[in-house]
């Protein structure tokens, strides 16, 4: 399969993971901005979170309401999701961890409510060039977000919208597979894994999905 996704790197924190909101605002405007210049299809993944804000869960919303959608992280304290932003924004889609070792919730993920969907978020391989190595293996909802990003830019980059990707992504997530028992002291938790389905192939020509 071509791929067919631009990949802009937006900086808005320090190499250390420090940053402020009006950075992390900057970022989000360049987004708007680009995708308003570019007339192209954008979405955006935001690995960053900090305690429950209303200004950055109503820009990221502006963002939304203007075709884009914002994956976020739901952040690593164990805690509901609703405490923090942007993972509390009601238009983003919020994505905890789950260790693929057992299909669990990762120890350290947040929960609840605000939580949409769970991906790999445990000794995912990443990208480690700073310092010298090919890769790491990390851990965090900051890693689980970009997995989802990644499946909505596939969808979009084989014709469909914004919000077609995004009905697709949940349309075809595993539900119920989450342990009881990994969900039962987080209440208000979805149960939903996402899977990225590539069949039946998108048919450009006639602008639909094979049957």
């Amino acid at each position: 399969m071509q791929k067919e996704a631009r990949l802009i790197d937006v900086k808005v924190l320090t190499k250390n993971g420090a940053g402020n909101l009006s950075t992390v605002l900057e970022g989000l405007e360049y987004i708007v901005n680009n995708s308003r210049e570019t007339k192209k299809k954008s979405i955006a993944n935001l690995s960053v979170g900090a305690a429950y804000n209303a200004l950055l869960n109503n820009a990221v919303d502006i963002a939304v309401n203007e075709g884009i959608p914002i994956v976020v992280a739901a952040g690593n304290t164990n805690e509901p999701a609703c405490g923090y932003s942007p993972a509390s924004a009601q238009s983003v889609i919020t994505v905890g961890a789950i260790d693929d070792r057992y299909d669990s919730i990762a120890s350290f993920s947040n929960w609840g409510r605000c939580v949409d969907i769970f991906a790999s978020g445990v000794y995912v391989a990443s990208l480690a060039t700073y310092r010298g190595d090919a890769t790491l293996a990390l851990s965090g909802t900051s890693m689980s977000s970009p997995i989802i990003t990644g499946i909505l830019a596939s969808y979009m980059a084989m014709g469909l919208n914004a919000d077609g990707a995004v009905s697709r992504l949940f349309q075809y997530a595993t539900v119920g597979e989450i342990p009881r028992a990994s969900i039962f002291f987080r209440p208000r938790t979805v149960n939903m894994i996402a899977y990225y389905e590539v069949s039946p192939p998108w048919n450009q020509s006639s602008g639909c999905w094979a049957r």
